[in-house]
């Protein structure tokens, strides 16, 4: 079995299902904060519960625990920017996570958020190192279903943080390194897309 995530952006259920069984997975975990979409209704919580219900889907919400608002005051930065690596050292967190791994194992299991790239969301940013210092590698469902793996994530997460400049051979880091070079990634990158609170 195997973990996922996935963006509904604004695709139609139908085309979102698609992707589902594509990859062949049964378990959806909703990991937004505010599980709403004025743009694209059929994504509101209780309208994707239904109809993921309805189509033979588990729909789980996960949002308060695994989403990237958190409500603890103390999980944001000074300037307001949510904190993600305190998120993942926080006890509600890790049990959430420890969840959503379990239903990974008994079948194939997707995080989902709204945005499509999972370089802008802290499905990627905040939930996959978590998941990656467990050993645990989820597969990113792009466009028309195409997979981004773990290591193409971090490569493109190095250079987008401007910490390589070329793409390098996977050979050329050990597991250490490589996550290492993960961790800096997301790290710089959750400056720029992490969720900030409005009142700073």
């Amino acid at each position: 079995m195997a973990a996922f995530t996935v963006g509904h952006s604004v695709l139609s259920l139908e085309d979102f299902f698609n992707l589902l069984h594509m990859h062949k997975i049964k378990t959806l975990v909703d990991v937004r904060s505010v599980p709403f979409s004025p743009r694209n209704p059929q994504f509101n919580r209780t309208e994707l519960n239904q109809s993921l219900t309805n189509a033979g889907f588990k729909y789980h919400f996960m949002g308060d625990t695994l989403g990237g608002r958190p409500f603890d005051e103390s999980l944001y930065h000074d300037n307001g920017i949510a904190n993600y690596l305190a998120v993942r050292e926080s006890k509600s967190f890790l049990e959430a996570l420890s969840k959503f791994i379990a239903w990974s194992r008994e079948e194939n299991a997707a995080l989902m958020c709204g945005e499509e790239d999972p370089i802008t969301c802290h499905r990627a940013l905040m939930i996959t190192p978590a998941l990656a210092k467990l050993k645990i590698f989820p597969n990113h469902i792009r466009k028309e279903g195409a997979i981004e793996t773990h290591r193409m994530f971090i490569q493109r997460t190095a250079m987008q943080a401007k910490i390589l400049k070329t793409p390098q051979l996977p050979s050329l880091f050990s597991d250490d390194s490589e996550e290492r070079l993960f961790e800096d990634a997301v790290e710089k990158l959750a400056k720029k897309y992490a969720y900030r609170r409005s009142d700073t």
